[in-house]
């Protein structure tokens, strides 16, 4: 399925395991393919309304309220230890559904390639408890807001 990504989506791909890897986290989660979208500058990313930087800092606040809910000081942590883990980092279930989504968004928008505002769509349908969502929602964001400019835009320059 890669193959038919364009380059612009691959390289969102790519950065988005360059997110993960940065962050040392263990896999690809759908909040990494939404920063790798944006962090790429991707075709539609300006569509989403948030910087890299917006989207990092939204993170760092939900991670710093996960820990202050289970009773850790997020102050006393270090910094992540970036992941030397040899080998690709595998996705998560939810990114890997985003990218069947992006083939199945791209097939019903009659596009013959899997574009980087593909992935962006099929991010905007998971369901609420999805950490891309929540990102969003933390960034002040609607994911319904910016599926619809998306294909709006697309729309328009078909």
């Amino acid at each position: 399925m890669f193959e038919r990504f364009s380059r612009e989506a691959r390289r969102a791909v790519t950065a988005a395991v360059e997110e993960a890897e940065r962050r040392g986290d263990p896999s690809v989660g759908t909040d990494h393919l939404l920063i790798g979208v944006i962090g790429s500058a991707a075709p539609g990313s300006d569509l989403i309304g948030a910087s890299v930087e917006t989207l990092r800092e939204a993170r760092a606040e939900m991670d710093q309220a996960a820990l202050a809910a289970t009773g850790v000081d997020a102050d006393l942590l270090v910094e992540p230890v970036p992941n030397r883990r040899r080998g690709h980092l595998p996705f998560t279930g939810g990114a890997k559904q985003v990218l069947e989504d992006t083939l199945r968004e791209a097939i019903g928008m009659g596009s013959r390639r899997l574009e980087s505002e593909h992935i962006v769509i099929a991010l905007t349908l998971r369901p609420l408890r999805d950490p891309a969502i929540r990102l969003l929602e933390q960034a002040g964001l609607s994911p319904d807001g910016i599926r619809t400019d998306l294909i709006q835009s697309m729309r328009r320059s078909a």
